[in-house]
């Protein structure tokens, strides 16, 4: 018993008919030239409407007929580029794995350390000038208008505890 060609097979000898004649058939041409590569006729449409899908035959419209086509560099640009877009997806997931253990030695380099530091020494004096300003406002207040401290504190919602950052 003869076993068929599978449908992978049948694509591969048409593609390949293709290629090796780097030339333009119409489909009468295309069903003879299937049927020599031991495709069966009845099948050939078929192979190549899967070879049109896949972007891998070209077809264009002639007045009443329809001309096929596929050039060697076509499946050749195809494939490279398939292999270029995996090797981009590899590296944007290699990018983003180096970005994360950046990040985790970056909070422990000692200039990031530093302008930590530095960025916590600017707060601090700036929550001082602020603890001073309200220092002088409530002595201005309790001097000007001759008012206790608990109550311009209750007022204007100061704590009691309020104090310089050390």
């Amino acid at each position: 018993m003869v076993k068929g060609l599978s449908f992978e097979e049948k694509r591969k000898r048409l593609l390949d008919c293709f290629h090796n004649s780097k030339s333009v058939f119409n489909i009468k041409e295309v069903e003879k030239m299937g049927s020599q590569k031991g495709i069966v006729i009845n099948t050939v449409k078929d192979v190549l409407q899967s070879l049109l899908d896949d972007d891998l035959v070209e077809t264009e419209r002639v007045g009443t007929s329809n001309y096929y086509w596929s050039f060697p560099g076509k499946v050749f640009k195809k494939e490279a580029r398939i292999v270029l877009e995996e090797k981009i997806k590899n590296l944007e997931t290699k990018i983003s794995e180096l970005k994360k253990e950046y990040e985790i030695y970056r909070m422990n380099d000692p200039e990031t350390l530093q302008e930590k530091g530095r960025q916590a020494k600017v707060a601090q004096d700036a929550a001082n000038r602020w603890t001073d300003n309200i220092f002088c406002l409530r002595k201005w207040a309790k001097e000007k208008f001759n008012v206790e401290e608990q109550s311009i504190n209750t007022h204007f919602n100061i704590p009691a505890d309020l104090d310089y950052i050390e």
